[in-house]
């Protein structure tokens, strides 16, 4: 599942937090809290798992074939070559393929069930927001599920009558590959968000957080008593504390490796950036002899380029500051290349034909729009960008609706900042028949930045 088209780390932060900052630049006082299942693939108890398997209407002979899969496992333990006994093995959904997701799915599919916030799930985590201080809030969430159930009933027709054949083996790979997408939830995180302005709000979070706990209990699994964080967002937050079974949430600010705080701030996330990569660049300069550009930009470029890319459409800096700490990190490694310690930034930058991070990070925002607006993430959702009607507009025919907004936290969002940009365009680059030709069209529109 993590590998389904249009669902990565970066499309799960950005469309959450889109929905989020909605609610607090209109005011509303928002909580989030994370919850991980400990050891989530390796405690799936077997019994459980099977009955599910029957329940989700898994026929009788597939059931039999996963049971027989799954059941008569053994492991022992080796330790300075010595063997402990064997032992059979009880709980795990078996990894290594393909379908060790699809049973690990089947297995949390009624995580939910009851849940009275929205529910968002990508790869391995799972989100669930919205604003249930009222009752409309509600019957809106309500409205979500129905409309995904529907498309995923639209495609067993569609299989009808396009496949002739009605095998299990060929029916049960395409319902897997093009129906569980629509219905299935893998995740061993789990993310509550609600609007807590009101009591009842406050109230609904924590008991959605009371149906996650009995769930765990009834399914033999527990969360991770060291990653129970909270987070509250937005003005006048009545910062309320909540529990789950018997622990009380802490407040943190992790984020799927991204660190921010109750506004939504990256300076954390940017200091702590900048002090893993001049740690590896310090390690290159300790342990590599040679200085020459053939050994230090192909060094530089897979181990330290990495954290520097990493969701940063999510936690671009924009303050000056931020900026400038994450530039001086640039500026530490063209200086390791021989011949270039003693020349300007630009200079540097231009013998190595690198850009300024400002400019890729830009780069990078405007390709991840355009994989979003021409169909690579058309399955995450929820649409945070919408396309101005009007044909009266200059430049490129796909200008995106700009909006206002009260707060910076809405503003900086990527889903709102990169929206300026994309409209700046011009056609001939926003019409590209391909990924390949927008990044050149692209280059050619920013080779006279640095």
């Amino acid at each position: 599942m993590a590998s389904l088209k249009g669902k990565s780390c970066l499309t799960n932060l950005v469309v959450f937090y889109d929905g989020v900052t909605v609610l607090v630049d209109k005011g509303r006082a928002t909580d989030i809290t994370y919850l991980d299942l400990c050891k989530a693939f390796d405690t799936v108890p077997h019994d459980i798992l099977v009955s599910k398997l029957e329940r989700n209407g898994f026929n009788r002979w597939t059931t039999r074939w996963i049971t027989n899969w799954v059941d008569g496992r053994t492991q022992r333990v080796a330790v300075n070559g010595s063997m402990s006994k064997r032992r059979p093995v009880m709980s795990g959904a078996p990894q290594g393929s393909v379908l060790g997701l699809v049973l690990f799915n089947t297995f949390v599919g009624n995580m939910d069930s009851g849940i009275e916030c929205t529910l968002i799930k990508f790869a391995d985590d799972t989100k669930l927001c919205g604003a249930v201080d009222m009752l409309e809030g509600r019957h809106a969430i309500q409205r979500d599920p129905d409309r995904r159930a529907q498309k995923a009933n639209h495609i067993p027709g569609c299989i009808k009558r396009s496949v002739t054949s009605r095998l299990e083996e060929m029916i049960l790979p395409l319902y897997s590959t093009l129906v569980r997408p629509h219905l299935d939830k893998f995740a061993d995180d789990t993310k509550l968000c609600g609007s807590v302005d009101l009591l009842e709000g406050r109230n609904a979070l924590q008991r959605d957080l009371d149906r996650l706990d009995r769930w765990a209990k009834a399914n033999c699994m527990r969360f991770n008593n060291a990653k129970h964080p909270a987070l509250h967002l937005g003005h006048n937050n009545p910062m309320q504390r909540y529990r789950l079974g018997e622990e009380w949430l802490e407040r943190c600010p992790a984020e799927q490796g991204v660190l921010v705080d109750r506004q939504l701030n990256v300076s954390q996330q940017c200091a702590q950036v900048a002090k893993k990569v001049n740690n590896i660049l310090a390690c290159i300069r300790n342990s590599v002899a040679s200085r020459t550009r053939e050994v230090i930009v192909p060094l530089y470029s897979a181990l330290a380029r990495p954290h520097l890319k990493y969701c940063v459409q999510f936690w671009a800096p924009h303050s000056k500051k931020d900026i400038e700490v994450l530039e001086h990190v640039q500026r530490r490694a063209t200086k390791l290349v021989k011949g270039l310690e003693h020349k300007s930034c630009k200079e540097q930058l231009r013998e190595l034909r690198w850009f300024s991070l400002e400019k890729r990070r830009l780069r990078g925002d405007l390709i991840a729009l355009y994989n979003y607006l021409k169909g690579g993430c058309s399955e995450v959702g929820v649409a945070p960008f919408s396309q101005v009607t009007s044909d009266r507009t200059r430049g490129n025919s796909f200008k995106l609706h700009q909006g206002r907004f009260r707060l910076d936290i809405r503003k900086n969002l990527f889903t709102k900042s990169v929206v300026k940009h994309w409209n700046r365009l011009p056609r001939e680059v926003v019409e590209s028949p391909s990924l390949e030709v927008f990044k050149r069209c692209v280059d050619v529109v920013f080779r006279d930045l640095v």
